[in-house]
């Protein structure tokens, strides 16, 4: 059960905690023709503002640009791992003890089977502890 994993560099925005404000925040990104690789969306509270994390399968500078331009911002204190691979029981498992055989501390985890296929988007307080990581799950992943 290989894992394809990699970094990504997430983008931040914050919307306004209403009806149709992701959707008005996506509409730019669309019109831009901008890819996006993955979103997260959440507020913390009923009230007060969202915030939106996204990566973009370009990361070219004009992709890049055109993503400033559209409100998401570098986060650059947000290191990231895209997880990919097949999908079955305990592979979420697999993925997260990796993590911890690397001694480090995910400041997220969310993670989607698709089909017989999964993705988990991990993110870290630090890269190096990415680095770490990644490099326990490729291991556990050809293990």
């Amino acid at each position: 059960m290989a894992f394809t994993v990699r970094k990504i560099k997430i983008r931040r925005a914050k919307v306004k905690n209403q009806a149709g404000a992701l959707a008005q925040l996506l509409a730019p990104v669309a019109e831009a023709g901008l890819d996006l690789e993955t979103v997260v969306a959440y507020a913390q509270k009923k009230t007060g503002p969202a915030d939106v994390y996204c990566s973009l399968v370009d990361t070219g500078k004009k992709a890049g640009a055109a993503a400033d331009a559209c409100g998401f911002a570098v986060d650059d204190a947000s290191p990231a791992l895209l997880v990919e691979g097949d999908n079955g029981p305990g592979v979420l498992r697999k993925v997260t003890q990796a993590v911890a055989d690397a001694g480090v501390s995910m400041r997220v985890c969310i993670a989607l089977p698709v089909g017989c296929k999964f993705a988990a988007l991990l993110g870290f307080d630090d890269p190096a502890d990415a680095d770490k990581a990644a490099k326990k799950i490729r291991a556990a992943g050809r293990a």
